[in-house]
């Protein structure tokens, strides 16, 4: 079963943000940059691995 991967960069409090993917996928809190970076590898990890049919 495919889960979906749609992610989401929160600010957590001020300076520190969190990436959050519907699948579950909680990534560190830390500064903008370094999450986004996180979260973008996380989707292209889904998109390219996961997305693959069995």
């Amino acid at each position: 079963m495919a889960k979906e991967h749609s992610t989401v960069l929160l600010e957590v409090k001020e300076g520190c943000f969190q990436a959050l993917c519907l699948c579950g996928w909680i990534s560190i809190t830390s500064f903008k940059e370094e999450v986004d970076l996180i979260r973008a590898i996380h989707a292209h990890d889904a998109a390219v691995f996961f997305g693959r049919a069995s």
